[in-house]
């Protein structure tokens, strides 16, 4: 059977797991503190790479440099309700997909591991596109084995996802989205 590992500070796998197919998330460097985020090496709960695969709109709001506090209820239910939508079409997307590799297709068919997957994806086009890391491999998280390309941060289903989600927040001027990406007309939720 598959297992899904995440790693962090990227290191190496030695002992009993040789040998057994395994899906990696890799996580971006512990000592690259991502500018404009509030510091996530003094939050409880862990790193920012944590927290986006544990609560990834709660993640995303930490990245915008707010609090819980600083986001009014109705904002925070419709931001919700898109980075679930935008979930729901990333795991449509891969689950269609002809170049999936098997380890990642049967970690799939695992509610939980699915669930990870999914958010590791957000949370990779999130930091990709964020402008402070745009083009800093060291703030973006990696899988292995890769992912196919319909879903890489620069398509039009991740970035529409990150869009959707910053525009509720008044953020889209804190991402880098590639020409001619816009919110569809009537966009309410």
């Amino acid at each position: 059977s598959a297992k899904v590992l995440i790693l962090y500070h990227k290191q190496a796998i030695c002992g009993a797991e040789k040998g057994e197919p395994v899906a990696l998330f890799l996580s971006p460097s512990p000592f690259s503190t991502i500018p404009g985020a509030v510091d996530s090496s003094r939050h409880p709960s862990g790193s920012l790479f944590t927290s986006f695969l544990s609560a990834p709109l709660q993640a995303f709001i930490l990245l915008l440099g707010f609090s819980s506090t600083d986001i009014e209820m109705d904002t925070f239910n419709k931001a919700e309700k898109l980075l679930s939508q935008s979930l729901d079409q990333f795991g449509s997307t891969l689950a269609t997909s002809d170049k999936l590799d098997a380890v990642w297709a049967q970690a799939l068919s695992d509610p939980f591991l699915r669930r990870l997957i999914l958010r590791f994806m957000f949370c990779r086009a999130v930091l990709t596109l964020y402008a402070p890391t745009f083009n800093k491999k060291e703030y973006h998280p990696e899988c292995i084995p890769c992912l196919p390309e319909v879903v890489q941060p620069s398509t039009v289903l991740c970035q529409m996802a990150v869009l959707q989600v910053a525009s509720t927040f008044g953020a889209t001027n804190r991402f880098v989205l590639s020409e001619g990406i816009m919110l569809p007309e009537g966009n309410d939720i």
